[in-house]
C-alpha cells in the first residue's frame, strides 16, 4: 500500500490544479482497492471517518515531522500522503471507493455446519 503513495510522483509538483486533482484521484482509488484487496476496507473506512475532523492538522504534523520520519520512510510519499489527507474530498473520496469496492466484491461465506459430527462425545458412545 505504501507503494501507490509514490506512484505518480510529487502531488506538489503539479503543473496545474487539474493534474493535481488528477493525480490524487488516482492515488485515492489505487489505495482504496489496495486496502479492499488486503481484506483492510472497513478498517481504511473508519480510520478514515474517524481522523477527518484532524486531517488538516495531522498533514501539518506529517510536514513538520518529515526531517525525522525521512529517515525511515521515503519524503516523496511522505510529501504525497500529507497532500491527499490535508484535503478532506480526498478522505471522503476514499470511503465512497471503498465502499463501492466492499459492495461489489462478493463476501466469502463460511460452509454450512455439518449436521453429523466428526467424533462422538464421549456420552455418545455406545457400550457393547
Amino acid at each position: 500500500m505504501w507503494d501507490v503513495l509514490g506512484s505518480t510522483g510529487p502531488l506538489l509538483d503539479a503543473s496545474s490544479e487539474r493534474e493535481r486533482q488528477e493525480r490524487e484521484v488516482f492515488l485515492v482509488d489505487n489505495l482504496a482497492e489496495e486496502f479492499t484487496r488486503a481484506g483492510l476496507g472497513r478498517v481504511a473506512v473508519f480510520v478514515a471517518e474517524a481522523s477527518k475532523p484532524l486531517a488538516g492538522l495531522g498533514a501539518h504534523l506529517i510536514r513538520l515531522l518529515d526531517p525525522v520520519l525521512g529517515i525511515v520512510a521515503d519524503p516523496l510519499r511522505l510529501a504525497n500522503l500529507a497532500c491527499l489527507i490535508e484535503r478532506r474530498d480526498n478522505l471522503e473520496r476514499l470511503i465512497r471507493r471503498v465502499e463501492a469496492l466492499e459492495a461489489a466484491s462478493p463476501r466469502p461465506t463460511a460452509p454450512p455446519p455439518s449436521r453429523r459430527p466428526d467424533r462422538l462425545c464421549a456420552g455418545d458412545r455406545k457400550e457393547h
